[in-house]
Formats: C-alpha cells, structure tokens, sequence
C-alpha cells in the first residue's frame, strides 16, 4: 500500500469515529473528501461521498463518483441500493446517452429506497422545498421509462402504506404523483405527510397543488367503489333504500324545530347541503345541541337523531374545527343518515334481520307474525313511510335487495366496522382534504377515555398504525380514490 493510500485508510477510519460514535457529521464529511483527494481509487470514502451528495441532492456530484466507480466491480445483486443511485444519477435530463445501469424491477425497488432516504434527509434541510427532489425524480422517471414507471408507483406506494409515519416515503410519492399528473395521489400522499410532521415542506406545498377535480356522484353512490368491502352488497343498499321511510320509527320524539340562532354560519350551511347533494341525503333539519356535556366531546360536534324529518344537532365544538375539517364531519354525518343503519337502531344480525323480514312484508304485501318484523312493516306501510319508499320501481329494486339480504345476512361485527370505514371514506371524499380527515381522526381518539394522547410526533406515528387510521390511508392510496375524481372544467378563454 502507498503512503496516500494509507494516509487515505487512516482519514476514511478517522472519518467513520467521527460519524458513527461523535455525531459529528461535519468533520467526517471533511475527512472522507480529504481521503478521497488523497486516493482518488480508495473506495470507501467514495461510497461514503456517494451517499453524502445523494441525499443531499447534488447529483451532479454523485455522476462525476459514479464516473470513477466505473472500474471497480459493483454487483447489482450485492449491492443494490448503490447501484441505483449511479443509474439515476448518471441518467441525463435531457435524454441521449442511457445509463450504464439498465432499469430492472429490482433495480427499481432500490432506487425507491435511495428516493425515500433522500427525501427524508432533504427534510431537514432549512427552507429546501419540496421542488428540491425534481431533478433526482425526473432523472428516475426518465431512467425507467414508460415500461418501469409503473413499478416505482407501486414501490412508492407500498412503502408508504407499510410505514405512514415516515414521511420521507409520502413526500417522495407526492412529489413523484404530483409531477407526473395524478393530482388526488399526489394530494394523498402530501396529506400524510403533513400529518406526520405539521410544518413540512409537503404540508407548505399543498396549498398550491392544483385540485384533483370534482367527486363523481358515481364514486360516493350506495354500492359505489367507495363502499368498503365489508359493507358493500344487498344488506346496504336495501338499508339505504329504507333509511327515509324508517326515520322516525321507533320513537316517539317530534322532529327538531330550529330556533333563532340556531343557523350554521352561510358558508358551512351551504357546505352541507353540497353534501347532502353529493351523497343524496335524505332531508333533515339544522339545529344547536343542546344536550351536549358541558366538558365537551370531541366526537359529538355533529349528531343524527332518527326524526321524521332527520335532525342533525350541530355541537358548539364544530365551531372550532377548519372548513375542511368541518366537511369531513359533515360527510360523515350525512353519511350516517343516508346508510340506515344507526338511524334505524340497529344493533345486531338479528334486529337486522328482523328489519329487513318486516321491509320484506310490507313491500311484497305479504302477513309476518314475528311481532318485531311486524312492526316494521306496519310502520312502512304507513302514509309518510310509504311515501319515502318512492316509485313502483324503486320499490321494486328495494324489495330485490331485501330478499337478497336474507338469503345471505352479513357478519354483523364486519359489517358494522365496515360501516365505520364508508362513513370516513364518504367524509374524505367531501372534504378533499386528507391531513384534515386524519387529524379529526386523531382529536376523537384523544377524546376516548383512557386513550394515550395523539399530539406528538410519536403519537401521530402510533395512531397512523391504528386499524381505522390505516384502513383510510389504505383508500386514500389506491386506485379507486383517483378514480373518483373527474377534472375540473377549463375556464372559458
């Protein structure tokens, strides 16, 4: 060995102590450059320098070590990562020579990996927005090409769902969605982030990303995509198609009466009305909520009671919560309204079933003797209550879905989380807004008793592994979410 190339092995160990057990990230980099001029061939201090100006994002740096590495004997199998760092890096923006590592799928999962490291570490840089990780995105997209573009979405996204509470993977995937055109990812996968870490250059980017477009009536319809699993077939559809004719059955409580002052301010008003537009809620009525516990509760901003018509009592906490916030809640609510499934007590497979026997007499005309079923059907068959059940056709339709009901009742405990999921797909789907839709998640988890608090870093990590966390961020990631958009209409010239 040469005496630089000693002196190159000793700075590069001087380096690691300095990195590794002194935290003194500063004086290694100082250290492995000095190795590096020393023996330009020492390879070592050459990854270390290849890992330092990646997730820096000075590329051009990384190509010109990638240009020295060229000689050594690099495997692609034993060193991935690597690998697909010099591919990226070394790929022109501007199209002409290929990089001397060619895209393979696996290839693509590493480079995801260098991205998501990158993105994380760029984080912390003061002032760096999220427009910083372009052109190390761009140099990826371009190096996969049309045929491989495919596998760094989906990478992308796996890596996010496996582990939300890193941002460093959702403000990758929005960066990478948002300059590739699919706008409701890119709002997605910027949502998490925001939520994770308030503050981050994804949360101060989001205002200025361009909206997705408008919910299609289609993708929030009863039986529609956004219908969760769980909850999706004949058993909801035929509660839907009773959630009018039932209100008010069961109890003997007038419907609410607004007073004065009782009103939601104009904005929020017609906000729910969009809404209940959207979603094809049946009628209710607006009012205070009285009743609420002076403490207060945080999942009690906006309650249904099942009246004919509904009511929907409006908490002096809802005051409180941000316009898109609100239309979370909002779209939960009248989600909750149009579904049938609360409004008509149910509470077990076999109230449900004998719901759905007693739907079955009155709309095919036929004598129940089981007294619950018979109440029902007494009830539906009369004067208001058969109103609601609209034309002979939707009679009909309503009639079929029943019987396909009691053919196959669901699992009652499924389909009533299942029921839970659609209220909060139905109220991110309104509000458009996936950092609010969690963070009100997050506030009604802290308002159950016993619950550890949620505002912390960790806590925010914690409660995005929770079952109903994950199960929207699941939606918010996938390809019926995107669908659910349609754009915007161009402006007139």
């Amino acid at each position: 060995m040469t005496e630089p190339s000693r002196r190159a092995a000793a700075l590069y160990r001087q380096a690691e102590i300095l990195r590794d057990q002194l935290g003194n990230p500063a004086a290694a980099l100082d250290a492995y450059l000095r190795s590096s001029d020393l023996d330009p061939r020492f390879v070592p201090s050459r990854l270390r320098l290849v890992d330092h100006f990646w997730n820096v994002g000075d590329l051009d740096v990384v190509a010109e070590l990638a240009n020295d590495l060229y000689a050594i004997p690099i495997s692609s199998d034993s060193d991935p990562d690597l690998i697909a760092r010099l591919a990226i890096a070394t790929t022109t923006l501007r199209g002409g020579a290929k990089s001397r590592y060619p895209f393979t799928d696996a290839l693509g999962q590493a480079g995801v990996r260098a991205l998501v490291e990158a993105a994380a570490h760029q984080e912390q840089i003061e002032n760096r927005g999220i427009e910083a990780l372009d052109s190390m995105l761009t140099r990826a997209r371009i190096w996969a090409g049309a045929d491989g573009e495919a596998t760094l979405y989906a990478t992308m996204i796996d890596m996010t769902r496996e582990d939300p509470g890193q941002p460093g993977a959702a403000a990758a995937l929005g960066r990478f969605a948002e300059t590739g055109g699919r706008l409701a990812l890119a709002n997605a996968a910027y949502g998490i982030a925001a939520f994770v870490v308030p503050g981050c250059p994804a949360a101060k980017h989001i205002p200025s990303l361009p909206s997705p477009g408008q919910v299609t009536l289609e993708a929030v319809a009863i039986g529609g995509p956004a219908d969760h699993p769980s909850f999706s077939g004949p058993a909801r559809r035929a509660l839907a198609g009773l959630a009018a004719a039932l209100l008010g059955y069961g109890t003997d409580a007038p419907a609410p009466k607004p007073t004065e002052g009782s009103g939601l301010p104009p904005t929020r008003a017609t906000e729910l009305r969009r809404i209940g537009d959207l979603i094809a809620a049946p009628p209710f009525i607006v009012v205070r909520d009285s009743g609420e516990p002076k403490t207060g509760d945080e999942r009690r901003r906006l309650r249904v009671i099942p009246t004919q018509p509904a009511g929907l009592l409006i908490a002096a906490a809802a005051s409180s919560l941000s316009e898109k916030s609100w239309s979370f809640v909002a779209g939960r609510a009248l989600e909750t309204l149009r579904s049938g499934l609360r409004t008509s007590g149910l509470a077990g497979a076999q109230p449900l079933a004998r719901l759905l026997e007693g739907a079955r007499s009155a709309l095919a005309d036929v004598e129940i003797d089981e007294p619950q079923a018979r109440a029902v059907a007494d009830w539906l068959r009369t004067p208001d209550a058969s109103l609601h059940l609209g034309s002979a056709e939707a009679r009909a339709a309503i009639c079929a879905d029943v019987e396909a009901a009691l053919e196959a009742l669901p699992d009652w405990q499924a389909f009533a989380r299942g029921a839970q999921h659609t209220r909060n797909r139905i109220g991110m789907l309104a509000c458009g807004s996936p950092a609010d839709a969690l963070n009100v998640l997050k506030i009604e988890e802290r308002a159950v008793p016993g619950r550890a608090d949620t505002d912390t870093p960790e806590g925010r990590q914690a409660f995005l592994r929770t079952a109903v966390a994950n199960e929207l961020i699941g939606f918010m990631l996938s390809p019926v979410y995107e669908e659910s958009f349609v754009p915007d209409p161009e402006e007139p010239s």
